[in-house]
């Protein structure tokens, strides 16, 4: 599966950089939006929960798994974001909310498992 790059720069990223990431799949993915409600201006996106994040020189793998709000529903996102020296890229990325899961980097597509 392809990853999604994002222009973060090669200087260490910060849970904002993964978070902008990780919201701006959500935000740009219809079937996301359906399950959790249509964000607005002032709309809240909570954050939290666990992971791991792993350095090894360049290398950096970052695995997440975060309870996200919306206006109708909450759900879970789980997602892989790796750095090898350059942008950050998004591997995986899936949205759980009840018994439904949208793959996140896939949803352009339409796919959902």
């Amino acid at each position: 599966m392809a990853g999604v790059a994002a222009a973060v720069g090669t200087a260490m990223p910060t849970t904002r950089d993964t978070d902008a990431i990780v919201m701006g799949r959500i935000e740009a993915c219809p079937a996301a939006v359906e399950l959790l409600g249509s964000p607005a201006t002032n709309q809240v996106w909570t954050f939290s929960g666990g992971g791991f994040d792993r350095q090894r020189g360049a290398f950096r793998e970052i695995d997440r798994s975060e309870v996200v709000r919306g206006a109708k529903a909450k759900g879970t996102v789980h997602y892989v974001i790796e750095q090898r020296g350059g942008p950050l890229t998004l591997l995986r990325a899936t949205l759980s909310v009840g018994s439904t899961e949208v793959d996140l980097v896939a949803c352009s597509s339409g796919a959902t498992k």
